[in-house]
């Protein structure tokens, strides 16, 4: 029976609420209270009875929606900016728990990679040691306050300190390390963690293209003795490796050197012998690189930009990327758009993660089906620094989405930082990942604000395109002029053109790769689609590379950085007084008064102020806008491990002597020197560090005639290149002489029947007198590679006809130190013509050793001032009042 049942006063309870009528408008408050809100006033007038009530609605919060649409909060989310007051953004908390956590982290990766194993031991067992007694001593006894957060930023230390000494460890064990530091002749057989690419510098002595292969060291034989290593190798091979694929074990054989300690690399390897394949890499790594060539054949029939950059845009693919290009997209602040980063991945995961959404799959099957995608698009791109990066913190935001716990992008960004450099702890010093984890901070921390503040002046969808790429520019900023010290004034307007494009881009090409798998009658549709995208990333890029201005000098280095910080600093602090007009004033009124106060102030503490500030006008109006002064005759460019100078004819005027070992660098000298047109461009010798950038030199130039050593050989293409661009080539002779604007030229060097030498000893030496208007004359010698032999023949007939008693002098103002300051240039033309400067045109910690300590020494013994664009920089000559002057990057 129902009394005997467990259920009854459940049922009693139900019957009653069904039978009870449901006040409404507060009729149940007027019941208990009166009709005037009394207790016990009056007689209440009773509600009529009903038969049958509405149930009260359920507040929403406890209704479960049957299909979950991720849109609904970005709606709500642009409902509520719209219609907000522009001037004050929402309150908004950020869970920065794991910040401290983070930041140690990446101290301690830093750090330990450049310690011997069993400090980085020490250090990770001390923080595991203490952590563990703060977190058993405040179970017992109270504890400050300050000491309660210590133990999870000291687990990750213990965590990346133990991690990173294990790996160094792994690496340096056995003989290994003995032979990397004597620098060994071993044959080795290593698996390749990288596909081959293209060397930005051609071999020195005979021009040929150089390859650079990562790999891991797996077996090798060093004087008899063979041994097991894991240790990371660069190899740098001839064009006999340009086939290779990443998964592959060769055997080869050759030179180690060491790096330097804390580099991702133990070791170089410069392989000698062609490499023999052991084995060959995985199906899925033989399958994507599959993959990655078909694609790319695909795209070279796309029109140039767009063949150029899709498959770099899609697969990471940068073997079709030609140099005018590539500049271009630096010189814009592109240089991002031309590889796969985290941008793709996010692309990626979240077109999946949507789609099965709106297919109204279960929430845990579109996460997995985004998980898969995202692992398969790691693998085919090849894990790059900021697709690792960009995929963890995808597979963790995917987790906290299934769990119900919401995207924490600061915690997600801190959390993904300690995974990875537990990990990999080299990530530390990466560059890339560096970028990586800036943009996307900029982009969590400033975007929304920065948007919220824009919005003031333009619409909402403007002010968030608008905000990205100004959020990712002000946290890179300061760490991108570190790697490129110069100013891309039109970034931010190119990167907000191109950035609708990113994502039809990204779709569009990997559904292209799927269509040649499944359905390959699509592939040309889609393949225009995504060309038409990288086609106007291109054009954008050409534009504005091509604007005035595009690129400006930036002071190099810490001070470089520090500058730039300040700048982008400011820029935001601009940005939000803009936005917030009230206390924009109450600040100017602010300065306004102490600026009142400051009158009365005597004249003397005002006369320091006044000084520099003339000297600063000063500056400013004898600079370009470039950043260079006006009255330089001479410059030496950073063309890196590699020589190119500038001797100015006029004021857009030059002759160019050698060009560096690359286009960019070479071009970028010649764009921030105003330079248009070069009567006259000299090419010392034929070696690749000197002629590999000619192609910048012609880039929008006109170039008139080219003086080449007639004794050298060299590779052939340097000379199809300028007969392409119909510039007169003439051999240089010895004697020859020759004028261009303000500029007179003589060739001292080489010699007739100089054929059979060397191509170093073959080098032009050439005499430059530069009339100044206000300074005098300049006098200027240029010696190429020329070797101690060479210099000793050319000094002992430097009294004989027909050379003009150059050599004959006491001194020369400027002396071009020969063989980027190498031991076999000998101190001949030091002590015969005791220079009052020497400029050494030398790559900053290049591979061998320039300028040696002997050179450098003889140069300070005759008292000559020493400039190296290796430490500072392009360099800058001139004279003023009979006093030369020199100016530098750095």
């Amino acid at each position: 029976m129902v009394s005997d049942s467990r259920w009854k006063p459940f049922v009693e309870a139900a019957v009653a609420a069904a039978e009870r009528p449901y006040p409404k408008d507060g009729a149940e408050q007027r019941e208990r209270t009166g009709e005037a809100g009394e207790p016990g006033g009056g007689q209440a007038e009773q509600p009529s009875p009903t038969l049958i009530s509405s149930p009260p609605q359920r507040p929403m919060h406890c209704v479960r929606e049957r299909h979950w649409r991720p849109w609904d909060r970005l709606s709500r989310l642009k409902n509520a900016i719209a219609n907000a007051d522009p001037g004050e953004l929402p309150a908004r908390s950020w869970d920065l728990r794991l910040l401290p956590a983070a930041l140690t982290g990446w101290a301690a990766a830093a750090t330990t990679i450049r310690l011997p194993p069993s400090t980085g031991y020490a250090i990770g067992g001390t923080a595991l040691l203490i952590a563990v007694v703060i977190l058993l001593c405040a179970r017992r006894w109270a504890w400050p306050q300050v000491l309660v957060p210590l133990p999870v930023p000291l687990l990750i230390l213990s965590m990346v300190s133990l991690s990173a000494a294990a790996n160094i460890a792994e690496r340096q064990a056995g003989p290994v390390d003995a032979a990397i530091a004597n620098g060994a002749t071993i044959g080795a057989v290593a698996k390749l963690t990288s596909d081959p690419r293209l060397s930005d510098t051609a071999d020195k002595y005979t021009g040929a293209d150089r390859y650079l292969v990562e790999a891991t060291l797996q077996r090798a034989t060093s004087q008899g003795v063979e041994f097991t290593a894991a240790t990371p190798v660069l190899i740098i091979a001839s064009e006999r490796w340009e086939q290779l694929e990443t998964g592959q074990r060769v055997e080869t054989a050759g030179d180690l050197r060491a790096t330097g300690r804390g580099d991702d690399i133990d070791a170089l390897l410069f392989a000698k012998t062609a490499p023999q394949v052991l084995g060959q890499a995985g199906p899925w790594l033989q399958y994507s690189a599959a993959v990655r060539s078909a694609f790319r054949q695909q795209s070279r029939e796309l029109p140039s930009n767009a063949a150029q950059l899709l498959p770099g845009m899609v697969l990471g693919d940068r073997g079709n990327l030609g140099t005018g290009l590539e500049t271009a997209m630096r010189r814009t602040g592109l240089t991002h758009l031309t590889a796969v980063s985290g941008a793709n991945c996010a692309i990626v995961i979240g077109t999946v993660f949507l789609c099965g959404c709106a297919a109204r799959l279960p929430r845990w099957l579109s996460a997995a089906a985004a998980l898969a995608a995202l692992a398969g698009f790691v693998l085919l791109v090849r894990p790059e620094p900021s697709v690792l990066r960009a995929a963890v913190m995808g597979t963790i935001g995917v987790a906290a989405v299934i769990s119900g716990r919401g995207r924490k992008s600061p915690t997600l960004l801190c959390l993904a930082v300690i995974v990875l450099l537990a990990v990999d702890p080299w990530l530390s010093g990466s560059y890339a990942f560096i970028l990586s984890v800036l943009a996307t901070g900029g982009l969590i921390v400033f975007g929304p604000a920065c948007a919220h503040w824009l919005s003031r002046w333009m619409p909402l969808w403007a002010a968030q395109a608008v905000a990205v790429p100004i959020a990712a520019q002000a946290f890179c900023a300061p760490v991108i002029v570190l790697l490129q010290p110069q100013l891309t004034t039109y970034s931010v307007v190119a990167n907000v053109l191109v950035a609708p494009l990113i994502p039809l881009i990204t779709i569009a090409g990997m559904c292209c790769v799927l269509a040649m798998l499944l359905c390959p009658p699509l592939v040309p549709v889609l393949l225009a689609i995504a060309g038409a995208g990288a086609s106007w990333v291109g054009a954008v890029a050409h534009f504005f590379s091509s604007a005035p201005g595009a690129v400006a000098p930036w002071p190099c280095g810490a001070a470089g950085a520090t500058l730039m910080a300040v700048l982008s600093l400011t820029s935001m602090a601009t940005l939000w007084l803009l936005a917030h007009p009230v206390r924009l004033r109450v600040y100017a009124s602010t300065v306004y008064r102490w600026c009142r106060a400051a009158l009365p102030l005597p004249v003397a503490a005002l006369i320091p102020g006044g000084v520099l500030g003339a000297a600063a006008v000063w500056f400013v109006h004898s600079a370009p806008p470039g950043g260079a002064p006006t009255d330089w005759s001479i410059v030496a460019c950073d063309v890196g491990q590699g020589d190119g100078l500038v001797v100015r004819t006029d004021e857009h005027s030059a002759i160019v002597v050698d060009t560096g070992p690359e286009p960019a660098a070479m071009n970028q000298c010649l764009d921030g020197l105003s330079i248009s047109t070069v009567p006259l461009l000299v090419l010392t010798h034929m070696h690749a560090d000197h002629t590999g950038g000619v192609a910048g030199v012609l880039a929008g130039r006109e170039v008139e005639r080219a003086l080449i050593s007639s004794a050298a050989g060299g590779p052939g293409h340097t000379i199809d290149l300028l007969e392409e661009h119909d510039v007169d080539i003439s051999d240089a002779r010895r004697g020859a002489t020759g004028h261009a604007g303000a500029v007179q030229w003589s060739t001292l060097w080489p010699a007739a029947g100089n054929e059979a030498a060397s191509a170093n000893n073959s080098s032009i030496v050439m005499w430059v007198t530069v009339e100044q208007q206000r300074g005098g004359p300049l006098s200027l010698l240029l010696t190429g590679d020329l070797e101690r032999d060479g210099a000793r023949r050319l000094l002992a007939t430097s009294g004989q006809q027909p050379i003009p008693g150059a050599l004959s002098r006491e001194s020369v103002d400027v002396l071009k130190v020969a063989h980027h300051g190498a031991a076999n240039g000998g101190t001949g033309f030091i002590r015969a013509l005791t220079p009052e400067l020497a400029l050494i045109s030398v790559g900053a910690g290049n591979e061998y050793g320039h300028p040696s300590d002997g050179i450098i020494a003889a140069l300070r013994q005759v008292g000559s001032e020493i400039r190296r664009t290796d430490r500072d920089g392009r360099i800058y000559v001139g004279k003023q009042a009979g006093t030369l002057l020199t100016w530098s990057e750095r």
